[in-house]
């Protein structure tokens, strides 16, 4: 299924708490997304900015789901997908140092010096390092079969280690 099909057949409530968590948190990429569709409908983004938030979302939406906007709807949904999955880790790692996966598996997530909770900016740090790696075709996850401590890359350069629960 194509993005634009996604957008197509997504309901406008979540199109809404899309659109509006991506202005809220990722304001340079809603600007940029609404001066995109602006310009391929030969409009000022202007225009766009000053209606109501629902109609703006509503017209967003709508534009979204044309084939024209397949490619700024794939890295709209890609950016809000790796915001929301930032916002799982990091509220997981930050209240109990485990995953829902990690309690399964009895691993926990804390600070390597001293083996405390991680607080946020830690948690955030990690996650962004640990995205990198996966980014650079996973040698940040294949940096532990060489690690002396069996870390992760992304673990030895965020300050964190994975213990036994």
């Amino acid at each position: 299924m194509k993005s634009y099909e996604i957008f197509q057949k997504m309901s406008p409530t979540m199109a809404v708490e899309i659109l509006s968590y991506v202005q809220k948190e990722q304001a340079p990429v809603f600007k940029s997304v609404v001066q995109t569709l602006a310009s391929q409908r030969n409009l000022r983004s202007v225009f766009v900015e000053r209606k109501p938030p629902a109609e703006r979302y509503a017209w967003i939406k709508t534009t979204l789901g044309r084939k024209p906007s397949d490619i700024l709807a794939a890295h709209l949904l890609q950016a809000w997908l790796v915001a929301a999955a930032g916002t799982y880790f990091v509220f997981f790692w930050t209240r109990g140092g485990q995953t829902l996966p990690m309690k399964t598996w009895r691993i926990r997530l804390v600070r390597a010096e001293g083996g405390g909770p991680v607080h946020a900016g830690r948690a955030l740090h990690r996650y962004a390092l640990a995205l990198l790696g996966t980014l650079a075709v996973g040698l940040g996850f294949a940096w532990a079969l060489v690690d002396r401590d069996r870390q992760f890359l992304h673990d030895r350069l965020a300050g964190t280690a994975l213990v036994s629960a």
